[in-house]
């Protein structure tokens, strides 16, 4: 039996596994109180849409409260329609049509097709404000450069994704639209005063949560007029801000 302390490191974990047929170590992990899995579109790719048949049905008939999450925004960023492209717009393309309920309905729709697999978190919307075509990081992932209307756009992405039981995840906290780096790669920094910050980058998580979004993910990015540490390891973002 694992100890206390494992298990509450694995209840924080949700690793990606290779191949289509989850491996014989996940099993044992959830024994141990794995929180649950991320699926990539390398395994749903080989999977001809049989995710609830090979993957999720399995996994939960050995662990019923298992998390399965994936990212699904639309456009650029699929998952479940890997190899084929998403069918459904993109934040930036619902952004500048700037119809919300439009935009309510693609969400609504893309967790359908979510649970209709098993999964039960969306890693999405994107909420990064881009400021601008020089900061080109975000790209088409972001709903656009005004803060009231990609605010908006939030509570209308998060209220159609939740509709279906499905939580919905606000990213990346506290912003990294007007980053000139990939944080995949290396330490981003956003030059804004606090007041700035609060005004642009973190009115859509404002709303994103006043919509009751079920989970935030951060972003690994210092905004040094905030904290000194990165956003992921800082007490006053992740707390004071984000709980607070």
């Amino acid at each position: 039996m694992p100890d206390r302390l494992s298990t509450l490191v694995n209840s924080c974990l949700l690793p990606a596994y290779g191949g289509a047929v989850p491996a014989d170590w996940l099993k044992r992990a959830l024994d141990e109180g794995l929180a649950g899995i991320v699926l990539y579109g390398a395994n749903l790719g080989l999977l001809d849409g049989r995710v609830r048949e090979v993957v999720t049905g399995p996994l939960r008939a050995h662990c019923p409260d298992l998390i399965v999450a994936l990212d699904e925004e639309g456009g650029d960023i699929t998952r479940a329609e890997y190899h084929r492209g998403s069918n459904y717009p993109g934040a930036l393309a619902l952004g500048v049509v700037d119809d919300v309920e439009l935009t309510e309905r693609v969400g609504s729709a893309i967790a359908a097709d979510l649970i209709e697999a098993g999964v039960s978190v969306n890693l999405a919307p994107c909420l990064d404000i881009c400021p601008g075509p020089e900061l080109p990081v975000f790209g088409t992932r972001s709903f656009g450069a005004d803060p009231a209307r990609v605010a908006a756009h939030a509570r209308a992405f998060v209220t159609g994704v939740q509709r279906h039981g499905v939580a919905a995840t606000a990213k990346h906290f506290p912003g990294l639209g007007a980053t000139r780096v990939d944080s995949h790669f290396t330490l981003p920094t956003v030059r804004a005063s606090e007041a700035e910050l609060r005004a642009r980058d973190l009115a859509p998580f404002a709303a994103a949560v006043k919509a009751g979004v079920q989970a935030v993910m951060t972003g690994h990015v210092a905004v040094p007029a905030f904290d000194d540490a990165p956003a992921t390891f800082s007490r006053r973002f992740v707390t004071d801000v984000r709980r607070g």
